[in-house]
């Protein structure tokens, strides 16, 4: 009976899925990128013999309810639209050249201090694995070290690369573009998160894929999150991480679908609420250092056995630990709301939704793995004054009657 129900779970997942492409007909929509990702995911982790606990049936119907509320706060979305004539008649121009150019030469000013910093961190590691020796370091939470002010050269750097994605006149393969790209890989990777390839990759893709049109299809999607994935875990394997947590499930696996597994275990066993020091962290870090005697949480989550260890929940588990079940399902209807205003406005070539609605790409993808919304919200607020900074001196906002002078810019 119980394996009933639960087919009958995926089965409304798979409908809800359905329903979604056959209401928005767009492969870049949020709703449907949304449906898309989280049935792929029950799906795998129902079909594969992964080696982790069997899902619960409460867990496939959160995720069917949380698929339902996102789908929900699209439409809001899109309608609150329709109803701004006066948002919808306005456009504005390409960004100021002078400013992405000034972003390019502070970042790659910021190269040898990141390099010497990451020689220094690793020095003080025990392996033989450079990588292995800095990614220890930086994680440490015993005796926490990093890259301090040199981290904000990444999120400057992956600016200017995507301001200069968004000019369609610009050749992929010119110094213009190549250079940024450059400089940006040398940043992921001396960051050792992975996580930044994705950061990097996805909102590009996006970007091309809303200005230059003839550039994006299904099939060169599937190729690029394709190799996404496998430099996901080749890099993984590099750095010597799935040695240790492959024991009793494959790594590849672990990672894929141990986020939703994880969950499932502080769902059945967590007993009391945190009441906002998870979603709110970002206010208690800036109260802190403002020397207010508050306690700001851990990026870095606890380890759970699935029966291998992983500490990555998915994207409802700081919602879920600060106000419930029903709070987390509800930010799945805010999230919604927003990926569908920003989807709305970047598809009339606003230049600043492109960017937002892009960069927006990366948490909705990561949902599966952990949260990349609020908890990341200090690191977001600096990007997005980074992605707007720009566009202050030569934003000009005009009638719609005119918007097409400027349109051919970037569609033509």
């Amino acid at each position: 009976m119980n394996d009933f129900i639960i087919y009958v779970s995926v089965g409304m997942c798979l409908v809800m899925a359905i329903a979604n492409g056959l209401l928005w007909r767009d492969i870049k929509s949020p709703a449907v990128l949304h449906s898309l990702l989280w049935v792929t995911i029950i799906l795998l982790h129902r079909v594969v013999p992964h080696g982790m606990e069997v899902l619960i049936v409460e867990i496939y119907f959160i995720i069917f309810i949380s698929m339902f509320l996102f789908s929900c706060g699209a439409i809001l979305g899109v309608s609150l639209i329709g109803k701004n004539n006066a948002a919808s008649r306005y456009m504005t121009v390409l960004p100021d050249q002078k400013i992405v150019s000034l972003y390019f030469y502070v970042a790659l000013l910021g190269l040898p201090f990141l390099i010497l910093r990451a020689l220094d961190l690793a020095s003080h590691g025990t392996t033989d694995n450079f990588f292995v020796n800095l990614r220890l370091s930086i994680i440490d939470e015993e005796n926490p070290q990093g890259y301090g002010v040199i981290s904000y050269f990444l999120p400057i750097a992956f600016s200017c690369f995507f301001l200069c994605l968004l000019d369609k006149d610009t050749s992929l393969k010119s110094t213009k573009i190549v250079f940024p790209l450059a400089i940006c890989l040398i940043y992921a990777v001396f960051s050792t998160g992975r996580t930044f390839l994705f950061l990097l990759f996805i909102p590009s893709l996006f970007i091309l894929s809303l200005t230059r049109m003839d550039f994006f299809t299904l099939g060169k999607a599937l190729v690029f999150f394709g190799i996404l994935l496998l430099v996901f875990f080749v890099i993984g394997s590099f750095l010597g991480r799935f040695d240790a947590e492959a024991e009793d499930v494959s790594a590849f696996w672990l990672y894929l679908l141990g986020g939703i597994t994880a969950f499932q275990e502080i769902f059945s066993t967590s007993k009391h609420l945190d009441y906002g020091d998870n979603t709110f962290r970002t206010m208690y870090a800036i109260l802190a250092a403002l020397g207010f005697d508050v306690e700001v949480k851990g990026m870095l989550q606890d380890y759970v056995y699935i029966p291998s260890p992983t500490n990555v929940y998915t994207v409802f588990q700081p919602y879920f630990k600060d106000f419930g079940i029903y709070f987390a399902l509800f930010m799945q209807f805010l999230f919604g709301l927003m990926h569908a205003v920003l989807y709305g406005f970047s598809k009339q070539k606003n230049p600043v939704a492109i960017l937002l609605y892009s960069l927006s790409m990366y948490p909705l993808f990561m949902q599966w793995f952990q949260d990349q919304y609020f908890s990341l919200m200090s690191f977001w607020l600096f990007f997005a004054i980074l992605l707007l900074l720009p566009f202050f001196n030569m934003t000009v906002w005009i009638r719609k009657s005119h918007a097409d002078r400027f349109g051919d810019k970037i569609e033509s």
